[in-house]
C-alpha cells in the first residue's frame, strides 16, 4: 500500500480546484446571458402590453361617449391603472360629430406611448310627435238616429255606461291618422310610450268612473255615426275588441287632462296587426254618471284631444 505525501496530495488537488473555479464562471456566464435574454423578453413584449391597455382604455372610452345622446358636453374618464400601467384619456372636442379619443399610457419606466380614435357621436335625444284627432264623436242611446258632430253638442265627447248592463248610454269614438308618424320610417322598437290625453270639462262633481279604451274593429265616420249606425244604412254590429288598451279612474271632481297609455295599440296599428279604425271610450258598467271632454271641434283648441307618440330617432350623426 502507497502512501502519498503531502506534497503528492497538493499536487492532485490543485487541478481539482482549477476545474471548479471554471465551473463556477460558465455558471456565472450562463447567469449573466440568461438574465440579459430575460430583460430582452420582457423589453420586447412591453409594446404588445402598452397597446393592450391603450385597447383597453379606448373601449372604455367610446363606451362612455356612447351614453353621451345630446350632442354636447361629452366626458370620458381622465385616469385610471391596468397591469401595473397607468393611462389617461380625453376626447376633443366636447360636441358635435365626429370626436377623437386620445388615450397615453405610462409603462412606469418612462416609456409613453399615445394612441388616438374617432368616433362617430348620435343625436339619441328622444322626441315626440303630437297628433290631434282625424274624426271624433259620441253617440247616445237616448237619440239612436241622432249624429251630433255639428253645433254645439260636437265640441265635447261624452261616456256613460249607465244601468243598463247591456247597453252603454254614451260611447265616444275617436281615430288619429298615424301615416305622418310612419313617414318618418321610425322602427317600432324605437317607441317609446304612446299616450291618449284628453281635458275634462263640465261641471265638477265628487265621482270617480273607471274609463276604458277599447280598439274599434269597423270603419265609421263622425258625420254619419249614430247610436244604431256607423255609416249611412250600415250598424255598427260588434264595433269594439272586448280587451281594452288601458282603463283609468277618471276623478270628476278635477277638470284637466286625463291620460291613457296605449302604446301597445298603437305600436299593432304601425307594425300592420291591426286596422287603425280608431278607438271607444265606455264608462264604468253601472255608474250613471256622465263624463264630458273637450272634442277636436272646440274652439279652444289646447284643449283638444292629443295622441302623444315619443320615440328615439333612428341614428342620426350629431352636427
Amino acid at each position: 500500500m502507497s502512501v502519498l505525501t503531502q506534497g503528492h496530495r497538493g499536487f492532485i488537488l490543485l487541478p481539482i480546484m482549477m476545474l471548479l473555479a471554471v465551473l463556477a464562471g460558465v455558471a456565472l456566464l450562463i447567469n449573466r446571458e440568461g438574465a440579459i435574454n430575460t430583460g430582452s423578453v420582457i423589453r420586447e413584449h412591453q409594446p404588445d402590453e402598452i397597446r393592450y391597455v391603450a385597447d383597453a382604455a379606448l373601449a372604455i372610452g367610446q363606451r362612455e361617449l356612447r351614453q353621451d345622446t345630446d350632442c354636447s358636453g361629452y366626458t370620458v374618464t381622465g385616469s385610471g391603472t391596468f397591469n401595473g400601467y397607468t393611462y389617461t384619456a380625453s376626447v376633443t372636442p366636447v360636441s358635435g360629430s365626429p370626436v377623437t379619443l386620445t388615450v397615453n399610457v405610462d409603462a412606469g419606466d418612462g416609456t409613453t406611448r399615445q394612441y388616438s380614435r374617432q368616433v362617430t357621436m348620435y343625436d339619441g335625444s328622444t322626441q315626440e310627435m303630437i297628433l290631434n284627432p282625424a274624426q271624433d264623436t259620441y253617440i247616445n242611446s237616448s237619440q239612436k238616429n241622432r249624429n251630433y258632430n255639428s253645433g254645439p253638442q260636437g265640441e265635447t265627447l261624452h261616456v256613460l255606461f249607465g244601468s243598463n248592463l247591456l247597453e252603454p248610454e254614451r260611447v265616444s269614438f275617436l281615430q288619429f291618422d298615424l301615416q305622418s308618424f310612419a313617414n318618418l320610417n321610425i322602427p317600432i322598437a324605437n317607441i317609446q310610450s304612446a299616450t291618449l290625453e284628453l281635458h275634462s270639462s263640465g261641471t265638477p262633481e265628487s265621482n270617480v268612473v273607471n274609463v276604458k279604451v277599447n280598439r274599434v274593429l269597423v270603419e265609421w265616420n263622425e258625420n254619419e255615426a249614430t247610436y244604431n249606425n256607423r255609416l249611412i244604412s250600415t250598424s255598427w254590429g260588434f264595433y269594439s275588441s272586448l280587451s281594452s288598451a288601458d282603463a283609468i279612474d277618471v276623478d270628476e271632481s278635477v277638470i284637466g287632462w286625463k291620460t291613457w297609455t296605449i302604446t301597445s295599440l298603437v305600436k299593432d296599428w304601425l307594425n300592420g296587426t291591426y286596422t287603425n279604425y280608431g278607438m271607444a271610450l265606455f264608462g264604468e258598467a253601472g255608474n250613471s254618471n256622465n263624463l264630458e271632454f273637450v272634442s277636436q271641434n272646440n274652439p279652444d283648441t289646447a284643449k283638444r284631444p292629443v295622441l302623444r307618440i315619443t320615440y328615439s330617432p333612428t341614428a342620426v350623426e350629431c352636427p
